[in-house]
């Protein structure tokens, strides 16, 4: 007897899938706000006083995260509003998901390099080789993730997803390294430059700065982290 669509749907779990997609998308544009509350700050603050570059890649990160939402926004409304109850579409990857990878993948390359660029200037262009492994870090993430992102649009099926979840978990720890790369590079660079400073002034925004850049590397080492420890190859 061919499935019907009542038993399709009862295949699916949708509360652990599409249910934490929607909680996803909600908790994704509140964090959106947020971004543009930082946007509006730094161009009010200041506009006039940074390099050209710097505004280039606010907004480049700000359009690229506005991207992101609206697809993941939009692929909600295609799964549980335009085709609900439809086994047959819920079982399909949406357009709209390769566009929100694609964003999530530039905003990740952008954030890696400026970081890398960044940790190079802080060691008075000393540290090149390093900075030149995070952005090859970060380009291996990108790369990985553009064929994570053609294999899902070629199969187009989300049973398909667990025959590649090795790809994500690869992305996930080059993304990773960087990210620990780069907050103990910093760390390092910032409490061997509070040592060498006996003003009490520069002491201080010393601190302030390695106590920021410890607490971003572990909100974002607990965020990538346990995908790679719950994962079981098949």
């Amino acid at each position: 007897m061919a499935p019907t669509s009542e038993n399709l749907l009862g295949v699916i779990p949708m509360a652990p899938t599409m249910g934490a997609c929607l909680i996803g998308v909600y908790l994704s544009c509140i964090f959106y706000g947020l971004t543009l509350l930082q946007t509006y700050q730094y161009f009010h603050r200041y506009w006039a006083r940074d390099k050209m570059y710097l505004y280039v890649l606010v907004t480049a990160l700000t359009v690229l995260d506005t991207v992101a939402t609206v697809a993941n926004m939009y692929s909600m409304r295609h799964y549980l509003i335009e085709n609900y109850g439809d086994p047959v579409t819920i079982l399909r990857v949406h357009w709209t998901i390769s566009l929100s990878l694609a964003a999530t993948l530039g905003i990740e390359f952008l954030v890696k390099s400026f970081y890398a660029y960044r940790l190079w200037i802080l060691s008075a262009k000393r540290q090149y080789l390093l900075a030149i492994i995070i952005i090859l870090f970060a380009l291996v993430t990108v790369g990985v993730g553009i064929v994570y992102i053609y294999l899902i649009a070629k199969n187009g099926s989300l049973f398909y997803l667990p025959n590649i979840t090795h790809l994500v978990v690869t992305a996930l720890a080059f993304s990773l390294g960087a990210d620990i790369l780069i907050a103990s590079s910093i760390t390092f660079l910032l409490m061997k430059g509070r040592s060498s400073t006996s003003q009490h002034r520069t002491d201080h925004i010393l601190r302030k700065l390695i106590t920021y850049t410890i607490n971003t590397g572990l909100l974002t080492v607990s965020v990538a982290f346990p995908p790679l420890t719950y994962w079981k190859p098949t």
